[in-house]
């Protein structure tokens, strides 16, 4: 059996529960809202959590509350995707991008507490593919300095530092919900903070947005329905793995589904349509077991940093506290794309280029070598909840395979 780099699920009752909320008129609006927000601000650990259309508009939402200055500086990790600087850029501030450490490909402290100046108001702290950056470092930078630290969580609901989970250390953080994170609500996101300013003035962005219509919400579940099957490893097996290594045949070793995806993927087209009732009827029924399903995720990541970690450098954190969720298990390859290749041969697809060195992307003139380094290397391995022990011991196997032949 063949093993896609990512699994796309829903809840069971999906297509159920949507022909009974259409049917009830509880589709779009409804009492779930409030309660996925209040649920969610406490499994966080906020006063407050604001559901929203998406985790950019959600970003977007924060940078507006604050209410900055023209000129203001923001900082941003250079290893990032694409969207952060480019709504930076939208709202008229200044970016300013810092390298990043290369083990947990989180910022540099070292090189934010030399970037930032008196014109910083803001540096994005991004938890990148579940693993924690050095979030406490960066809250001491920026103490007594009139710099808000904004938490980039989109993929790391459940992460965190010692008791605090990420999401709680700064001004405020932002949460993607789209198809292929931690919790799947067929877009959308949350923002939270303990700020009641800042919650107001969100609510207050976020509810300028038009009603979501229902044939939206469907042509979603349809999509999201869609990425299940083609990513259910029997489906996968029989009809997409095929496709794939003809492509790698006819395309090389390059990844056209990466390669076209980020391209097409930097606009705030169509994302800033309001929450509805059944995104968040979903996500509380993904919440009740997200720890379960992050556990399931860790003891996968687990084995292959296990197995691998002697082999290539593997994805992690140096901090002792921290409690990655692992979304995606990444290592740096400095072939990735022949490795990418050669695991695609024995059956292992692979995620890359999900994430840029935005400072050559948008040409910030200065750059930054650990950027660099991880676009070029980084690669994803599947380790998603659903995966057996077995599935896991011949992941790794064709993994050490596949990096030997490449020695």
């Amino acid at each position: 059996m063949a093993f896609p780099r990512q699994r796309v699920t829903l809840p069971l009752t999906s297509w159920l529960d949507a022909v009974s909320y259409f049917l009830s008129g509880r589709l779009i609006e409804g009492s779930e809202i409030e309660e996925f927000e209040r649920s969610f601000a406490a499994f966080v650990g906020t006063e407050e959590a604001i559901a929203i259309p998406s985790g950019r508009a959600g970003f977007q939402f924060i940078l507006q509350s604050l209410e900055l200055e023209p000129d203001s500086e923001i900082i941003i990790p250079a290893y990032t995707y694409p969207i952060v600087p480019f709504v930076v850029k939208s709202l008229g501030y200044r970016m300013k991008f810092v390298d990043i450490e290369i083990s947990s490909l989180g910022l540099d402290v070292a090189s934010l507490e030399k970037a930032t100046s008196e014109n910083t108001r803001a540096v994005i702290a991004t938890h990148l593919f579940g693993v924690p950056c050095a979030i406490q470092k960066i809250l001491e930078i920026t103490e007594g300095k009139d710099i808000d630290v904004i938490e980039d969580c989109a993929h790391s609901c459940g992460a965190g530092v010692g008791n605090t989970k990420a999401g709680a250390f700064g001004r405020a953080a932002y949460f993607s919900f789209e198809t292929s994170k931690c919790i799947n609500t067929l877009g959308g996101g949350m923002i939270t903070t303990s700020d009641s300013k800042i919650a107001k003035g969100i609510r207050a962005l976020r509810d300028k947005g038009n009603k979501a219509p229902t044939s939206k919400i469907l042509k979603k579940l349809v999509k999201s329905s869609i990425e299940a099957l083609v990513t259910w490893p029997p489906f996968f097996s029989l009809f997409v793995y095929p496709a794939l290594r003809m492509a790698a045949g006819l395309k090389g070793h390059k990844d056209i589904v990466g390669k076209a995806y980020v391209g097409a993927d930097i606009t705030m087209s169509g994302r800033t349509d309001l929450y509805t009732n059944f995104q968040a009827h979903l996500g509380l029924k993904q919440l009740k077991n997200i720890d379960a399903v992050n556990e399931e995720r860790i003891d996968n990541a687990n084995a292959l940093m296990e197995a691998l970690e002697y082999h290539v450098p593997c994805h992690k954190t140096a901090l002792s506290e921290a409690k990655s969720n692992y979304l995606l298990f990444s290592i740096l390859a400095a072939e990735m794309e022949e490795t990418a290749l050669r695991l695609l041969k024995v059956g292992v697809d692979t995620k890359r280029y999900y994430m840029r060195d935005c400072s050559a992307l948008f040409d910030a003139g200065e750059r930054f070598p650990n950027a660099a380094k991880a676009e070029r290397e980084v690669l994803h391995l599947p380790s998603y909840p659903g995966l057996s022990k077995m599935d896991m011991e011949k992941i790794i196997k064709n993994v050490k395979t596949a990096l030997r032949e490449g020695r």
